[in-house]
């Protein structure tokens, strides 16, 4: 399925249906500002002050986490933007280095640890719009729309704030073209996943196999997602690349937080039953531990699975 495409509808879903879940403390690197502003989003503690200072499985129904109550619109706040350029340069920064913050800290929000009342400011100033979506009485969703140069994505971009009683629990983002949210930048700054999960089809429509690599990290809190969008099929065995991705998917929370691939696929509102996911070792024999050796030695890092243990297309609603 195409990437942008998926996550264009499931922003549209969460605006209607959906809410996160819950779940690295921020390096001490000051944030970084645009050449022609001063606007900066800052650290936050506990309190919500601002810091001068920075961190084959078939899946048949899934036990429901928190769900947002159907809301019968998403109402755009008032958003007071920076000029469209000055925001562009900030947002490009932030994109490209994440403030030098290590996830799950996404520019010096840390979920479990930030309130959207600090983060909101410096949002407002750089977004295009902020919607917000109620759940029940404690928790808050808040899609951030984002302008974007077009090297990073030609059209903007979202993210999302689960917020529960005032703190943010997960963000889940879009990042468009990410350099250090590709897959060989992400094993080289965080190590071997603790898992890593696979979904393919077992034959292309329309020339595209729908394979997806999931690199897990539960102990640091983040799911990324990579669509392989070259996979192909040779002598009975599905190929597929996954850092090729430049456009990744990501959901982070609070490593405190019990989370597993399955719930943490649920709260990127990318989860469905009509998936298959198998982990890597049930996919391909090769375990985690193999895999990542592959990277340290500088080989190519492809995944190839056999054919049969993937079922045919189907629609997905």
């Amino acid at each position: 399925m195409n990437f942008q495409y998926r996550l264009q509808s499931t922003t549209v879903a969460l605006l209607v249906f959906q809410v996160f879940i819950s779940g690295c403390t921020p390096p001490e690197n000051p944030s970084p500002t645009a050449e022609s502003t001063s606007i900066q989003p800052g650290r936050t503690s506990t309190d919500g002050t601002v810091m001068e200072t920075e961190a084959p499985i078939e899946i048949e129904t899934l036990i429901p986490t928190a769900t947002a109550s159907p809301f019968p619109s998403a109402m755009p706040l008032p958003v007071p933007t920076l000029p469209r350029e000055e925001a562009l340069v900030v947002v490009a920064k932030l994109l490209k280095s994440n403030d030098d913050c290590l996830l799950p800290c996404w520019w010096g929000f840390v979920p479990g640890e930030t309130s959207w009342e600090s983060a909101k400011p410096f949002l407002q100033s750089v977004a295009l719009d902020i919607f917000e979506i109620h759940g029940d009485e404690w928790i808050v969703y808040y899609v951030v729309e984002l302008a974007v140069p077009e090297d990073i994505y030609s059209t903007s971009i979202t993210h999302g704030y689960e917020v529960h009683d005032g703190i943010i629990q997960s963000i889940e983002v879009n990042p468009g073209r990410s350099l250090i949210l590709r897959l060989e930048e992400v094993l080289k700054t965080y190590g071997e996943p603790e898992e890593i999960w696979i979904s393919s089809w077992n034959a292309p429509k329309m020339g595209y196999m729908g394979f997806e690599a999931f690199a897990f990290y539960p102990q640091y809190g983040f799911l990324i997602q990579y669509e392989a969008r070259r996979a192909s099929i040779y002598k009975e065995k599905i190929t597929g690349c996954p850092q090729e991705d430049r456009h990744p998917h990501l959901i982070i929370w609070s490593p405190d937080d019990k989370v597993t691939f399955l719930h943490a696929l649920d709260m990127s509102g990318t989860f469905s039953t009509e998936f298959t996911y198998l982990s890597l070792e049930d996919a391909t024999g090769l375990d985690v531990a193999s895999y990542y050796a592959t990277f340290e030695n500088n080989n190519p890092i492809c995944i190839e699975t056999p054919v049969d243990l993937w079922p045919p297309w189907r629609e997905v609603n």
